[in-house]
Parts: C-alpha cells; sequence; structure tokens
C-alpha cells in the first residue's frame, strides 16, 4: 500500500499544514496567497512541531533554527521536511545545516518547482507516516506477530509474541522459530501452508511450566522470490480454561471430584454394548450421613463423603467408573466384569470403611447387579443393584448410627471435665430429690438420662467446651452455648434419648427469663430441666471441676438459696436445700 492510499483509507490527511517561516513580507505574502489554495497555510512561529512542512528564507530559519533541529533531531518525531527558500548556493550553506534542510529552492521563486518539491517531501513525509502506523500497528499489536524466511528463521517478532513464548528479541532473532516451538502439530502446520489458508491450529505450549493454549494462523506471502510466513499468535489460555472449567463442573462433583449423575448415565449408555459384557453396577450410600450432618454439622458430613469417595476409588481400575450421583449416594461401572468380580470390589470397599481411622467411622451400603448378556436393559440392572443396596440399608444404617452414638458417648467421657463418678453423684442426687417431689417413674428415669446425656450437645463444639469459661470471647462463650441446640438435635436424633430432647435443650433456661436458648420463664421450663439444673450446679459448687474450686456444703446451699427465683424454681430450691440439710 502506498502513501496516497493509505490516506484515502485512512482518512488521516485531509489538507496538509505548511509552517511558513518566511521573514522577507513581500515573499512571505506571495507564498501565503499562493500555498493557501491547496494547503493549511500556519505563519505563526509556535507548534512548529504540528506541521506536516517548514518553509523558511534564511531569516526564519535563522530565528528558529534550534528548535527545527531538535525537532528534526528527535527520535519520537516523523519526518518532518524544510525547504529552504535562499538567494545562497548550497555550497556556501554550513554543513551542520545542510544536514537537516531537505530542498533548497532559490529565489526568485518558480511556482512549478516549490510544488514538485513540495508535493515530493509531503510523499516523502506520508510514506513515513504510513510505515510507522504499520509498525505500530505490529508492534503494538496484542496478537503475536513472528514473521519468517524460509528455512524458518525468525526475522521479525513483535512484543506480543514474545509475551507469549517467554523469550527477550535478542535470544530470538535469526534462529528457527522450531528452537522454541518444537510441536509436532506446529510443525505439520508451517509445512503445509503454501498460501493464504484459513485453517487455525490450537496448540498447548509448556511455558516455564505453565500450561499456555495458542490460536495460530499462517499465511505464506511471496517477495522478490522470497518465501515469507507470516504467522499470527494469540493467546486463547483464559478462553480454553473457562471451557474446561465448564465441561469439568458439567460432568463432576465440585465436593468430592468425582463423575456426577449426568456423566454416569451418559457413560451407561456408552459402555452398553456386547464387547463390554459382564458389565456390572454396584450402587452405594453412606449409612447415617443425615445424623451427621445434624450432630457434627455439614463441615463433617462433607469430610464424610470426601474420605468415602477416596476408599471407594483406591480400591477401583483406571477403567472402572465411580460417580457421586446424589448427597449420600455413588454409583459404579465395572466394565468386563462378573457378578463375583464386582461383589469381590464391594467386599474390599466395606473392609477399607471398616478400617478407615477418623473423626467418624464409615460405614456404607452397597447392592451389586450384573448385565451378562446383549438381551437385558441395562436400566433395569441399575434398579436392581439399587433394590439390592436398599435391602442391607436399614440394618447397616441402624448399626452405623449405633457406632457414632457409641462414639459420642466415649469421646464426652474422655473429653469432658466431668468424671464418671460426677455423673453417678449427680444421678443418685436427683432421684433422691425425685423421690421427695414424689415424681412418678417415668420422671425419674427420665431424670436419669438427663444426667447422663444433658450435655452431649458439647460434642460439637468440643474444642470450646475444654476451656476455662471465664476466659472464653465473647463470640466463643456465644459458640458454647449453641451445644444446648446440638444436644436437642443429637438427642432427637436418638431413639433412646428423644423423650428428654426437650430437657436437653432447656438445661440452661433460668427462671426469670434470662437464660438460653429460648429465653423460657418460670413454669414454661421443663420440670425436669429445672430440677436437673439445681442438682448440675450444686455438684459443680461442692465438687469444683477443672477451672472451678470447689466450696463447702454450707456455702453451696447458701449460693443455691441466694439464686432461688432468679436462676433456680423457688419452690424447688426450698424443697432442695431442705433435702440436703437433712442428708
Amino acid at each position: 500500500m502506498d502513501a496516497n492510499n493509505l490516506s484515502i483509507q485512512l482518512n488521516l490527511f485531509e489538507k496538509s499544514k505548511v509552517k511558513l517561516l518566511v521573514a522577507h513580507k513581500e515573499n512571505h505574502n506571495i507564498l501565503k496567497s499562493y500555498l493557501a489554495e491547496k494547503y493549511e497555510v500556519q505563519a505563526t512561529p509556535h507548534e512548529i512541531e504540528k506541521a506536516d512542512i517548514i518553509i523558511a528564507d534564511e531569516a526564519g530559519f535563522s530565528e528558529h533554527k534550534d528548535q527545527i533541529m531538535s525537532i528534526k533531531q528527535s527520535n519520537t518525531s516523523i519526518y518532518l521536511p524544510l525547504i529552504l527558500i535562499t538567494r545562497v548556493l548550497p555550497e556556501k550553506i554550513p554543513e551542520k545545516y545542510i544536514n537537516i534542510i531537505d530542498e533548497i529552492v532559490q529565489t526568485p521563486i518558480q511556482k512549478r518547482i516549490l510544488n514538485s518539491r513540495i508535493k515530493n517531501l509531503l510523499n516523502v513525509r506520508e510514506l513515513f507516516l504510513s510505515t510507522q502506523i504499520y509498525q505500530d500497528l505490529t508492534d503494538k499489536n496484542p496478537m503475536g506477530i513472528s514473521i519468517l524466511v524460509e528455512n524458518g528463521k525468525i526475522k521479525y517478532v513483535n512484543q506480543a509474541f514474545l509475551n507469549i513464548i517467554d523469550e527477550k528479541k535478542e535470544n530470538i532473532l535469526e534462529k528457527e522459530i522450531t528452537d522454541f516451538i518444537n510441536n509436532k502439530n506446529f510443525i505439520d502446520y508451517l509445512s503445509r501452508h503454501g498460501i493464504m489458508d484459513k485453517e487455525k491450529l490450537t496448540i498447548e505450549l509448556n511455558v516455564n511450566n505453565h500450561k499456555k493454549w495458542i490460536d495460530i494462523r499462517c499465511s505464506n506471502i511471496v517477495h522478490q522470490d522470497i518465501n515469507i510466513k507470516l504467522l499470527i499468535f494469540v493467546d486463547v489460555t483464559k478462553q480454553i480454561e473457562s471451557e474446561n472449567k465448564v465441561k469439568y463442573l458439567r460432568f463432576h462433583d465440585q465436593l468430592t471430584g468425582l463423575y456426577n449423575r449426568d456423566f454416569f448415565m451418559e457413560e451407561i449408555k456408552r459402555l452398553d454394548t456386547k464387547r463390554q459384557l459382564p458389565l456390572t453396577i454396584i450402587m452405594a450410600d453412606i449409612n447415617s450421613l443425615k445424623f451427621v450432618n445434624d450432630v457434627f454439622g455439614h463441615e463433617q458430613g462433607d469430610v464424610l463423603i470426601k474420605s468415602t469417595a477416596k476408599i471407594m476409588k483406591n480400591n477401583l481400575r483406571d477403567e472402572d467408573i465411580l460417580a457421586r450421583i446424589g448427597g449420600d449416594e455413588f454409583a459404579i461401572l465395572l466394565p468386563n466384569t462378573s457378578i463375583e468380580g464386582g461383589l469381590e470390589v464391594s467386599r474390599r470397599i466395606n473392609q477399607s470403611c471398616s478400617d478407615f481411622v477418623g473423626e467418624n467411622p464409615i460405614s456404607i451400603s452397597l447392592g451389586v447387579a450384573t448385565k451378562t448378556n446383549n438381551n437385558q436393559d441395562i436400566d433395569n440392572i441399575f434398579k436392581a443393584a439399587d433394590d439390592n443396596m436398599y435391602q442391607n440399608k436399614t440394618p447397616e444404617s441402624k448399626k452405623a448410627k449405633r457406632q457414632i452414638i457409641s462414639n459420642i458417648y466415649n469421646k464426652l467421657k474422655i473429653e469432658s471435665d466431668e468424671s464418671q463418678d460426677h455423673i453417678e453423684y449427680v444421678k443418685n442426687l436427683a432421684l433422691k430429690f425425685a423421690e421427695r417431689l414424689e415424681l412418678n417413674t417415668n420422671q425419674k428415669e427420665k431424670l436419669e438420662l438427663l444426667a447422663e446425656s444433658h450435655d452431649i450437645g458439647k460434642i460439637s463444639v468440643k474444642q470450646l467446651s475444654l476451656k476455662d469459661e471465664s476466659k472464653l470471647t465473647s463470640n466463643e462463650r456465644e459458640k458454647l452455648k449453641s451445644h444446648a441446640e446440638y444436644g436437642y438435635r443429637i438427642s432427637h436424633s436418638i431413639l433412646e434419648l428423644a423423650n428428654i430432647a426437650d430437657e436437653i435443650l432447656s438445661h440452661h433456661e433460668r427462671w426469670d427469663g434470662k437464660g438460653y436458648p429460648r429465653g423460657l420463664k418460670g413454669k414454661s421450663i421443663p420440670l425436669l430441666a429445672r430440677v436437673f439444673t439445681i442438682v448440675d450446679s450444686y455438684d459443680l459448687l461442692v465438687n469444683g471441676r477443672e477451672f472451678r474450686d470447689k466450696i463447702s456444703k454450707e456455702e453451696a446451699l447458701e449460693e443455691i438459696k441466694k439464686c432461688g427465683g432468679s436462676q433456680f424454681d423457688p419452690e424447688l430450691v426450698e424443697e432442695f436445700v431442705e433435702m440436703i440439710k437433712k442428708s
């Protein structure tokens, strides 16, 4: 593209600006009148650098020579031509000025000659400008650009290309591009591009241990019998990573990283062929996951799910398909595996679950079914495996729940600051108080259970329950209080404790309504909770705890009496004090 075409297409040059620095008044007026027909004439000496050409006589040049020289010698300025109008012969002009003067027009001025010189110099300037534009378009282009000669030698690269391959220009010019991109697909792609081709190649590059995906386009240019390849590189790493993430999320479970139900159902269809027979399906369901979520929170439930997923994955072959298809459900697809093979996999998984050591035991119910001939419907095999799993679910789930409950009690015994002797003391004292209050047998049994299990919710906040309560922050204190609500949820999930769930929830309520968690007041607090609170507080006072010294029986009774009507039911306090005094 020549400069004239560039000016037309880009519309950069409408009317060239001529800076007229002619001190001779008559010549100035003549030139201004003549030039005004074709050019925008600027007669003031300001902003010389914004002109397209300078026309000066000796006096004008002499006055502004320093500024003109500075502009002409600047590396950042586009070529700015200078025409000197003079009577002096060229050989008489000092050499230092000759180097910056582009044309000399002798006076008297001939219009034809001046017009020709101006036109030629403006064409040269436009050529410089178009070259600069193309240079900027390549150097500053966000796409990587590289020019190769026939032998694959690199002749030009822009900064974007250098950024993509993380190299310096001096390290790669005149070297073969395959020294830096040694990719078979890329080499084949280059060899088959003799003309401009719309085909695009996407390759994966390892750049300083970082994966990058690059879109490449190539075109061949023949210049003076030399084949030149123009390569355009576009870094599409973010786009590819985003697409891969969408694909991953579409077919994977985010919590475990396993495949999800959608993927599993597609794989069943894909593998449902004669070549994959026998095809075995194993259905799996985590026992008592809801109970773990209710007791310990969803964080512990998630740990259980991930641990189960890991165990199952470790017991499978690479070609087997494992997916999480529901909250607590998993499915396994075993190509070329008999029913006996499927049962063996199930046995190994169960054994690994039994061997697992963690916060909570892992128990899963498994069901196996196998497609042995092509006439069987794979959907029926899937349903059969699911049915077999549910046959095992009820007994296995009950067993798992009992094991978790047993673990809870064992942990409470180990981690609680209340010894078994203290628990027995509270139980006996509570039963004695129940006798005095003439409570019925059912109430006595519930009171016994309450003495054993009132703090069962502390298993969910065990780290806080082991600390000195006086040193807890306000946030920690509030979190510790939540053990009553955790205890309520746990006891509701345990058949043997369900009938004292309200009492467990209420054993920190106060007579004056300032207790927690519900702020119940007076007789709206369950009776057994009011009874137990007095007994438990008395035990704390006379027997002490790890972070609390014990006091005498007399001092403890005074404290209990003092709290009657505020913390405790005043009528029950009278009965309790009387009972202790008589004992």
